[in-house]
């Protein structure tokens, strides 16, 4: 976690990085972009972020370190139990929640590694008229 916000310095600028290399922009704009995208997040981070809770901001960068690290099963349980300890449906118990997280995570999940995977031979370009 980083001294303010939810994310450190290497979250932030990995997250910097792969948002640079996903948007092409034409010209000057792809110079600047990935230390545009770097403020932004750290901007949005600080300011809004640093609002939430210790434990809470501890629970959403551990998520961040697994989705980084691009481990999804991890990533899947992190944030079925995050959702779990802020949500709450009358009726159902702790683990009756959790599954049912669990399996609407894991639903989400699929649905977005299926589109990741149908754009990989489509390069994104993002073209400005400029």
């Amino acid at each position: 976690m980083g001294d303010k916000g939810v994310l450190t310095t290497v979250q932030e600028k990995k997250i910097a990085d792969l948002l640079d290399n996903a948007l092409k922009l034409k010209g000057f704009l792809e110079l600047v972009d990935g230390y545009v995208f770097k403020a932004v997040i750290t901007f949005v981070d600080d300011k809004y972020a640093d609002q939430l809770s210790v434990d809470l901001k501890t629970k959403l960068s551990a998520l961040v370190d697994a989705v980084l690290a691009e481990n999804v099963e991890l990533a899947e349980q992190l944030a079925t139990d995050l959702i779990n300890s802020l949500i709450d449906i009358p009726g159902l118990d702790e683990e009756a929640e959790g599954l049912l997280f669990k399996g609407v995570i894991e639903l989400i999940v699929g649905a977005i590694l299926d589109w990741i995977n149908s754009k990989k031979d489509v390069p994104v370009i993002l073209k400005l008229n400029r």
